[in-house]
């Protein structure tokens, strides 16, 4: 199905942005958001050694890809909801540029090209320390969700038997692996989630793009409120 309304949360690590998209994807006509890219951008990673690094698929494959995207992402009202890191975004325009009709566009003329009516969705938290000491722990712990044991235990009605033991062995490893305080790491992470905001914000100026504006802060205290 060809979504006829489609939003993209900008964000960076560790500010709520997982939070969001399950309130969204509960709503049940919001979409379906995900972070479809994360592989994209995980692959461009493999074996290097900054985050500036790109692989480029071939252009068959990522046509394909965005269709099982776009599918992923939509709900039966015609609504797709994609979450995309400020950090996926040179790997993400890299292979996007390679479909027929596209080329060397700019990054926010790209997305129009592939997510029919496209608006934008801003998500920033206010307290950058906790936010890059979250960072460091989903880092170190490769936890990056982390649900309520209760919740785990009652498994959600949309959870495949797949998706729910996945789940449990994550949790397991994750709250197994010891954590250690670590000054540098905590001001990598602060200066990367900065330098994230920092990019949606000129992406933003430059495109002409006034983004619908949440904080984690107001999300986290007000849901109900933040997702109407």
């Amino acid at each position: 199905m060809q979504p006829t309304l489609s939003y993209i949360i900008c964000a960076s690590q560790r500010s709520g942005s997982n939070f969001l998209c399950d309130l969204l994807r509960y709503a049940g006509g919001a979409g379906k958001p995900h972070e479809f890219f994360r592989d994209w951008h995980l692959s461009s990673l493999a074996g290097q050694k900054t985050l500036d690094s790109e692989v480029t698929l071939p252009s068959e494959t990522i046509k394909k890809q965005l269709a099982g995207i776009l599918e992923q992402g939509s709900t039966p009202n015609g609504v797709f909801g994609i979450k995309i890191m400020g950090n996926q975004t040179n790997v993400i325009k890299k292979n996007i540029s390679t479909l027929p009709g596209i080329g060397p566009r700019p990054l926010s003329e790209a997305f129009d090209s592939v997510f029919p009516n496209l608006n934008y969705i801003h998500l920033t938290r206010n307290d950058k320390i906790s936010q890059a000491v979250s960072f460091a722990k989903a880092i170190q712990s490769d936890l990056w969700i982390q649900f309520k044991p209760s919740f785990i235990e009652n498994k959600p009605r949309n959870w495949t038997e797949e998706h729910y033991l996945h789940f449990l062995r994550r949790n397991e490893r994750g709250t197994q692996r010891p954590l250690t305080y670590d000054r540098e790491q905590i001001a990598w992470c602060r200066k990367d989630i900065e330098q994230q905001d920092a990019f949606w914000e000129n992406f933003f100026r430059e495109s002409g793009i006034k983004p619908l504006r949440l904080l984690y802060e107001q999300l986290e205290q007000f849901p109900d409120t933040e997702l109407a």
